[in-house]
């Protein structure tokens, strides 16, 4: 079989682990779990401080657990508010529940998982089949139950040496952390797997991972097969899967510079942004962290409308937003000038508005997001403000407000 056939079954054969909403016929293994974990210390050059203890559980069960994680994240002001904020920029159609997308992608289809909270792996027992993984399976001689398991015995690694609750709290309240966090955390168990998949078909693991730590080729063939996936808004695709691809290629990255105490320093210093996941060598070289856009001096209320809640966007949601109107390649270019940003979303009974301070590395930098907002507000009645490096968006806010908004956000403070 040829290196290119065997890297296209590798990667349909990836898509079928892949923790989206993928079918995968092949649940984790709990039989061999003392062997694999074995497996992920040589992989991963760390030492499990004790056994990782499972928990079998139905599927119906499996998808109440998820429901219940994602509600303790998600019924929050701060996760209302971000809802709230990809609806006005139409990254989520309007009215849609950011909790229940979630919960539809997860809940019915999750295979297995990592519970920091329990300290377990659970695991779903009676998968059905449901996509044709058997066949591919076969053609590349890999177990899908055992890859799944490794990626999530590495969690389980991590939430002994680093505590996973502990680096989540830490990013409370700023998306552009979290998804900064889950791209180490998703990229160091994508990378540990990818390795031992690699391996176990005699394929270099840094080839396969230098062709997919960007991202998914566009248009790959296999992607069909998730109807649940296909159809979701591209901004809950991109959430969904940027921590896996660009997280492995971040992680990736530094292994090659220094193996994997690299790797391990990165959770005592956590990357501050997804502009550090995006551009590996920012984090590398100790340069360019993000700026803190400081809107503590705006009032809580503006007229009828109280504050909701407060948050970072970060490169990452730019450059979605970015290419969905003005396509890949200028919308990337438009968000690669971030340096900093906070928005805050008020809101009355029946209304809502936000208000958006960004900062960028150069005056042209923020040109290009001027543009950007221009053109994808054209059809709002938006305030849009540049003044130097900085741009101030005002959406959704009656006109009797909008100066009183505009002046004082001008107040931000930029902090390095």
């Amino acid at each position: 079989m040829s290196l290119r056939i065997r890297f296209f079954l590798f990667f349909l054969f990836f898509l079928a682990l892949f923790p989206i909403p993928a079918r995968s016929e092949a649940g984790p293994k709990t039989g061999n779990l003392p062997a694999l974990q074995a497996e992920v210390q040589r992989l991963r050059e760390l030492e499990f401080l004790r056994p990782v203890q499972s928990l079998e559980m139905s599927l119906e069960e499996a998808g109440q657990e998820v429901r219940q994680m994602l509600g303790r994240d998600l019924e929050t002001p701060s996760a209302r508010g971000r809802e709230l904020f990809l609806q006005s920029l139409g990254l989520l159609p309007e009215g849609t529940s950011l909790e229940s997308s979630l919960v539809d992608l997860f809940g019915e289809q999750i295979r297995g998982l990592y519970d920091p909270r329990k300290q377990v792996f659970v695991v779903v027992r009676e998968v059905p089949d449901s996509l044709p993984s058997s066949a591919i399976s076969a053609a590349v001689g890999l177990d899908l139950g055992e890859l799944y398991t490794l990626h999530e015995l590495v969690h389980a690694l991590q939430d002994q040496h680093f505590g996973l609750l502990a680096l989540e709290e830490g990013t409370r309240g700023n998306f552009d952390a979290l998804m900064a966090l889950r791209a180490l955390l998703e990229g160091d168990a994508n990378l540990v797997m990818f390795q031992a998949a690699s391996r176990r078909m005699g394929l270099d693991a840094g080839l396969v991972v230098s062709l997919l730590g960007s991202g998914p080729p566009p248009g790959l063939p296999g992607l069909d097969a998730y109807p649940q996936f296909q159809g979701a808004p591209r901004f809950l695709q991109e959430f969904l899967t940027m921590p896996y691809f660009q997280g492995m290629g971040f992680v990736a990255a530094l292994h090659r510079d220094g193996g994997w105490p690299r790797v391990g320093a990165a959770f005592r210093e956590l990357p501050a942004s997804t502009e550090h996941i995006l551009h590996p060598e920012k984090f590398l070289r100790g340069d360019d962290p993000p700026l803190r856009v400081d809107l503590s001096d705006l009032p809580g209320k503006f007229g009828s409308y109280a504050l909701l809640s407060e948050d970072t966007a970060g490169e990452f949601l730019i450059r979605v937003w970015g290419e969905e109107n003005l396509g890949i390649e200028r919308g990337r270019q438009a968000a690669a000038g971030w340096g900093g940003d906070s928005w805050r979303v008020y809101e009355t009974d029946q209304d809502r508005f936000f208000l958006w301070v960004t900062a960028w590395d150069t005056e042209a930098d923020a040109r290009e997001f001027e543009a950007l907002a221009r053109k994808a507000r054209a059809a709002h009645p938006d305030r849009i403000e540049r003044n130097g490096a900085r741009v101030l968006v005002i959406s959704g806010a009656p006109g009797e407000l909008v100066q009183a908004i505009s002046s004082a956000a001008g107040k931000a403070k930029i902090h390095p």
